[in-house]
């Protein structure tokens, strides 16, 4: 259909003006209900309709809802009145012709004129279409249960409402979030995460507040927030606080995937370079922008701006975004040009202003870890949150599984059998020790063998083997220094762990 009959504040059949509801034709009882009985009639709205009856479809979907009609939203009246006024001016040159071919030549009787009958219709869409429609569509989508009943909090500057979903400041700021219902718990987060959970409860981490939250907003940050009141859900209301003069010291390199080997399935044959990839993280506390760096050299790409990377998260560069996607089932976060050498090349990452923030050149040869040319396993930084210099091979290792760990720290996850916990008791003796330490499980039941992963304090794996309950090993053979190192001992029906400490 043309949409000859939308904007009509009065009702021009099949169009029913002002009051049409297009948002709950899949329940309606009358001649005009949607009906989708096979393929051939498929449609959009039809496969909406039907995903609505999903609980955690309606929330997500609720939430957009509010966005685009809330504050400078895209369906908010003063957004929709400059979108026509744009296309008015557009036209309005053309108008008077097509009245004459449409308005005169195609019909009898008195002709349509641009003055009679065009300006007319314009000033009722923009005098009373718009202006009324929004709140009529937001109480059909209510009546759906697709909007939120609960008000989103509200997030002031200097008593001002912020509606922006994204904030350029150069000094430290205060902002301040507000409940705007008369009960209900604000729930909020500074790492990009959302407060709920997927299907419902609170995620792990989220702060919260009975009363108004004063912020201080002094690094990029990432303010994601909701009121949850008798068990209803606003909707959520996010702004992204980009600092004009960031700080890049925790943006760091973790993985280098420069020469993977090329993948056979069937007849078909991926070729390894489509495969590469590299990997940055944020290993500080705060939100890092992005946007404007250049990584180039080796391969080429420029970061979008104010694109925010949370604390803890990672971002992915691939050489094949599709192929990348068709391997481990994950969307890279960008697409470089061009491909990494595999011998061994220069990564350099500039800043917005071309100042140089990381510079080195990577090898196949020993003493770098060869397993990762073209063996399968990806270079990995020897330490979750890494501070060495990258260019020292030091700073790499493999990583724990072949093809890498793209988006993830370089920490093997061991699945514990079904029903094992932390319900046995592990102990070591002696502890400290100068190398040889004794593991022994304490169960209800007789446990002669145990699956043990050796562990240092910031997660690298050291050693994974099964050893006798009780089991002998020498932590000095492990080529460790001194310190402390986690053992964790899991069986089909228990697990525990305890810390050991070296003393050389």
């Amino acid at each position: 259909h043309d949409a000859e009959h939308s904007l009509f504040d009065e009702v021009h059949t099949p169009g029913m003006g002002l009051y049409e509801d297009r948002v709950n034709i899949g329940t309606r009882t009358d001649n005009l209900k949607m009906e989708v009985s096979d393929l051939s009639r498929f449609h959009p709205q039809w496969l909406h309709y039907k995903l609505s009856a999903n609980p955690e479809y309606r929330i997500r979907f609720a939430d957009r809802a509010w966005k685009h009609f809330s504050g400078t939203g895209v369906f908010s009246p003063d957004s929709a009145l400059k979108r026509l006024n744009k296309r008015i001016s557009e036209v309005d040159p053309a108008v008077i012709a097509e009245s004459a071919r449409w308005g005169d030549a195609k019909r009898t009787g008195a002709p349509y004129t641009k003055n009679k009958q065009w300006l007319p219709e314009v000033e009722k869409i923009r005098n009373r279409f718009i202006p009324l429609r929004m709140n009529i569509v937001i109480e059909q989508l209510k009546q759906a249960g697709l909007y939120p009943m609960i008000l989103a909090p509200e997030i002031k500057n200097l008593n001002k409402i912020l509606d922006e979903s994204e904030l350029v400041f150069s000094s430290p700021m205060s902002v301040r979030i507000e409940n705007q219902n008369s009960k209900g718990t604000i729930y909020y987060t500074l790492n990009g995460a959302d407060p709920r959970k997927t299907g419902g409860g609170v995620i792990k981490g989220a702060m919260m507040s009975l009363n108004a939250v004063i912020l201080n907003i002094a690094a990029s940050t990432q303010v994601k927030a909701r009121v949850l009141s008798d068990g209803q859900w606003s909707a959520l209301r996010e702004i992204s606080f980009i600092n004009q003069n960031e700080d890049y010291s925790n943006l760091k390199i973790t993985e280098l995937h420069y020469h993977p080997p090329d993948f056979i399935s069937g007849t078909d044959t991926t070729l390894g370079q489509d495969l590469e990839f590299l990997e940055f993280k944020n290993t500080g506390n705060n939100s890092i922008n992005l946007g404007g760096l250049v990584l180039d050299s080796a391969v080429h790409y420029i970061f979008p701006e104010r694109s925010l990377l949370p604390p803890r998260q990672f971002y992915v560069i691939a050489s094949k975004p599709k192929k990348f996607f068709n391997y481990y089932g994950m969307l890279p976060s960008g697409n470089y040009q061009g491909n990494l050498s595999n011998t061994g090349e220069e990564i350099l990452l500039n800043d917005p202003k071309g100042f140089e923030l990381l510079d080195f050149v990577y090898d196949d040869s020993s003493p770098w870890p060869t397993g990762a040319d073209g063996d399968g396993f990806s270079l990995s930084s020897s330490v979750i949150n890494p501070t060495g210099f990258p260019g020292d091979y030091s700073y790499w290792t493999l990583a724990v599984v072949k093809d890498g760990t793209p988006f993830a720290d370089n920490i093997l996850t061991v699945p514990e059998p079904p029903g094992a916990g932390d319900n046995g008791l592990l102990t070591a003796y002696p502890n400290p020790t100068n190398g040889t330490v004794t593991l022994q499980l304490e169960t209800d039941e007789e446990v002669s063998r145990m699956d043990l992963i050796v562990f240092s304090v910031t997660g690298k794996i050291i050693r994974h083997f099964t050893i006798g309950n009780p089991g002998l090993i020498d932590l000095a053979s492990f080529g460790v220094p001194s310190g402390v190192y986690i053992c964790k001992v899991t069986t089909p029906k228990y697990s525990s762990r305890t810390a050991v400490i070296l003393t050389k």
